[in-house]
């Protein structure tokens, strides 16, 4: 699926053409196991290096930064959540 095209279809669904895109549970908890923590290390770097071979699910959550895209703004916010969880 095209993340692009995907957006475009869900904006024009709800009639907004700058909705941000839905989130589907926790950013940046890439194993859905409740918490964002090393485990999730592994598949948010695989969903960064090869973004086609990943599930729209882990595409979206990989998206920690929510701006619609992977790239090194997500990589900082998925460290700034890392840190976030270990302080806590």
């Amino acid at each position: 699926i095209d993340y692009q095209r995907w957006l475009q279809c869900y904006r024009g669904f709800v009639g907004n053409p700058t909705a941000a895109a839905p989130t589907p549970g926790n950013l940046g908890d890439l194993n859905a196991d409740g918490a964002v923590d090393g485990d999730d290390i592994d598949p948010f770097v695989a969903v960064l290096l090869n973004p086609q071979a990943a599930t729209l699910r882990s595409r979206l959550v990989a998206d920690v930064s929510a701006d619609g895209t992977l790239d090194a703004t997500a990589a900082a916010a998925m460290a700034a959540r890392l840190l976030e969880s270990t302080a806590n």
